[in-house]
């Protein structure tokens, strides 16, 4: 396969990957249907409580 569909492959596994453990932090929440709203999502239990 050519590399330019792989590396855009990876660049939005990545990405996507980043939004998931940023939504399992504790913090404000993750808007994750921006741009279409700026409504922020936390989930009900979180996994990462970051570092102090």
């Amino acid at each position: 396969a050519p590399a330019a569909p792989r590396a855009f492959l990876l660049t939005l596994v990545c990405y996507e990957l980043h939004v998931l453990l940023d939504y399992l932090t504790v913090g404000r929440g993750v808007m994750l249907l921006w741009p279409l709203s700026a409504e922020r999502f936390a989930p009900p239990i979180y996994l990462f409580y970051g570092l102090h």
